[in-house]
């Protein structure tokens, strides 16, 4: 399934959104037992990776932009989640030889 999702300034078309749950657990001593609870307290998402492939009559500067981006704070839109998110790696390869093709990987953090 292709998705949407605006990174920055730009919309690029990704074939995976992973963003993946880490879950908080909390640990309880039962009253008068010496039992112990166990409870998942929460669940948040906080790593974020996008994999595609750049198309239309602006990837060159788009690739050149997504590259810039490492290291950089910028907003993340999915349509259900509008984040500011840390850009930790961009690797953008030239796909299958081609020069003119360009296969994307995004890796980021919750800010």
């Amino acid at each position: 399934m292709i998705t949407d999702v605006i990174v920055g300034a730009i919309t690029l078309k990704c074939d995976r959104v992973s963003k993946p749950k880490k879950t908080v657990i909390a640990r309880d001593v039962i009253p008068g037992s010496t039992e112990e609870c166990v409870q998942k307290v929460a669940s948040y998402s906080r790593d974020i990776e996008l994999s595609g492939i750049l198309i239309g009559a602006n990837k060159e500067t788009d690739r050149t932009t997504l590259l810039s981006y490492e290291g950089e704070e910028e907003t993340y839109n999915d349509g259900e989640d509008v984040i500011t998110m840390l850009v930790t790696d961009v690797d953008i390869p030239t796909e299958g030889g081609s020069p003119s093709h360009y296969r994307f990987t995004i890796k980021g953090i919750k800010v």
